[in-house]
C-alpha cells in the first residue's frame, strides 16, 4: 500500500537532519537555497550528494553550471536557514545580509559556516519532482567546530547532549576573606570537606604572600582534599609547592606561562589555566589564548567570568568550541551570577557536559551558590557528592560571623 503525502511528510519530520545551504552561481548570478537532503556518497572519490526541488531556480542554475558547494550551519545560524529557505520574503538578495567569497567553483562560500565543500556535479538522476546530484568534492574546509544546526519535527534544534553523571563543585571564596579570621576560615574549610567539597580555590601571588601566609601556615593538609593556588611567578610556585599545593591555576597575565607550568609539573603539581573572555572576544581571540595554555600542556582550562559577559547563548555558541580545542584537557567552567544568570548558565553547561564548577558559599565574590548549585544538579539527576543541608548550615554560620547578607537563596530556605 502507498501511503498519502502528508503521511510521508509526518514520517520524514521525525528523521532529524542538519541544515546547510546549497549555492551555486550560474551566468554571473548566485543561487542558494536551505536544503536537509545532503549526504555523503562515497570517500574516494570524496562525493557528496543533494536533492533539489526541479520547480526551483536553483535546480536549474545547479544543472547548467554542473558545480554547487554545500555549506553546514552551526546552531547560532538559524537566521541564514531562515533567509535561504525563503522566509524572509522582504529580503530581495539572499546573500547581501552575509559575508561570503568563492573558492575552486565560484560557488558562494558563507564565511562563518561550520564546513563548506565545493563540488562539480559528477551524476544527476532523476527523482520524479526531485533530481540527486551528486557532487565531486574539488575543495573545502572544516573552519570551526561547533554544534551543527538541526531540523527536527518541522523545529529548528541543536544537539542536547545528557548531563553529566557526575560533576565536582569547587569553593572559590572562603580561603580568600579578608573580613574573617584564619581560625574562622580554616574551621569553614574542615567543616565543608566533611560536607563533600573536596577543592579549594586561594591566591598565591608573590605581592599577597604577606597577607596570605598565615592562612597558609594554619591550613590542614587534609587526604583527598585539592588546595589549588593562583601563580604569576618562580616565587608564587614554590611557595605553592612549600604549602603543599596539588595544584597552580597560571593567571593570563604570567609572563611566562610555558616556563611556569614546566616548574610546577617538575614539582609535582598539576596545572591550571585561565581564559578570561571578554564581551567581544571573538573565535580568533579565543583561539589564540587557548593555544597558549595548550603550548604549556597545562593539564586543566578554566574559563573565567570576571563581568558577567557569560551568557546561556554565548556558552551554546562558544562552549562546545572550546571543549573541541581543548582535547583531554577538562573545562571548568568560574561564571557570574551579579546579573542573575549563574544557575541559568550552570544548566546550559551542564548540557554541554561541563564537569567542574568555580561556586561559593553562600554566592559570594558574585558566583553561583555551592548549594544552589548542588540543589539544582541533584534535582537534574546529577551526583555532586555534596551534602547539601551541611553547607547551608555552614552559609548561615558564615552569614552571621561576617554580619552580612548572601545573595544565595537555597541557605535561607533550608
Amino acid at each position: 500500500m502507498q501511503i498519502d503525502e502528508q503521511t510521508f511528510k509526518n514520517a520524514m519530520a521525525q528523521l532529524a537532519a542538519g541544515v546547510t545551504i546549497v549555492t551555486t552561481l550560474h551566468d554571473g548570478t548566485r543561487f542558494g537555497l536551505t536544503a536537509t537532503s545532503t549526504t555523503s556518497v562515497s570517500i574516494e572519490p570524496p562525493q557528496v550528494l543533494v536533492s533539489v526541488a526541479t520547480r526551483l531556480d536553483s535546480h536549474r542554475a545547479i544543472a547548467e553550471s554542473g558545480v554547487f558547494a554545500v555549506n553546514i550551519l552551526g546552531a547560532e545560524q538559524l537566521e541564514e536557514a531562515k533567509v535561504f529557505a525563503g522566509m524572509r520574503q522582504e529580503i530581495e538578495d539572499r546573500f547581501e545580509p552575509f559575508e561570503h567569497y568563492t573558492a575552486a567553483t565560484g560557488s558562494p562560500i558563507l564565511a562563518n559556516v561550520l564546513v563548506w565543500l565545493d563540488c562539480e556535479v559528477s551524476h544527476a538522476y532523476d527523482g520524479e519532482d526531485h533530481t540527486i546530484y551528486v557532487g565531486r568534492i574539488v575543495d573545502g574546509e572544516v573552519k570551526r567546530p561547533g554544534q551543527p544546526l538541526l531540523y527536527y519535527g518541522r523545529r529548528w534544534g541543536r544537539v542536547a547532549t545528557l548531563p553529566p553523571s557526575r560533576v565536582q563543585l569547587i569553593e572559590g571564596s572562603v580561603l580568600t576573606l579578608s573580613d574573617a579570621t584564619v581560625e574562622q576560615r580554616v574551621k569553614w574549610v574542615e567543616d565543608l570537606a566533611e560536607a563533600g567539597v573536596n577543592r579549594f580555590r586561594a591566591p598565591a601571588f608573590s605581592d599577597m604572600m604577606d597577607r596570605q601566609q598565615a592562612m597558609l601556615d594554619a591550613l590542614p593538609l587534609i587526604e583527598g582534599i585539592d588546595y589549588a593556588l593562583a601563580v604569576d611567578d618562580v616565587a608564587a610556585i614554590d611557595a605553592a609547592a612549600e604549602f603543599g599545593a596539588t595544584i597552580v591555576e597560571i593567571a593570563p597575565s604570567a609572563p611566562d606561562q610555558v616556563g611556569l607550568a614546566a616548574q610546577a609539573k617538575a614539582l609535582g603539581m598539576r596545572v591550571n589555566g585561565q581564559i578570561i573572555p571578554s564581551p567581544n572576544s571573538s573565535l580568533e581571540d579565543l583561539k589564540n589564548k587557548m593555544d597558549r595554555l595548550l603550548e604549556a600542556q597545562v593539564d586543566e582550562i578554566t574559563v573565567s567570568d570576571l563581568g558577567g559577559s557569560i551568557t546561556p547563548a554565548w556558552l551554546r555558541r562558544y562552549l562546545s568550541v572550546l571543549t573541541s580545542w581543548a582535547g583531554p584537557s577538562p573545562i571548568i567552567l568560574q561564571l557570574d551570577d551579579r546579573f542573575g544568570l549563574g544557575l541559568a548558565n550552570v544548566q546550559t553547561a551542564l548540557e554541554e557536559d561541563v564537569r567542574a564548577f568555580v561556586t561559593t558559599v553562600g554566592g559570594l565574590a558574585n558566583r553561583p551558590a555551592l548549594e544552589d548549585s548542588a540543589y539544582l544538579m541533584n534535582q537534574s539527576g546529577v551526583v555532586t557528592g555534596i551534602e547539601i543541608g551541611e553547607v547551608c548550615g555552614i552559609a548561615r554560620q558564615m552569614s552571621y560571623a561576617l554580619q552580612r547578607q548572601m545573595p544565595g537563596r537555597l541557605h535561607k530556605q533550608m
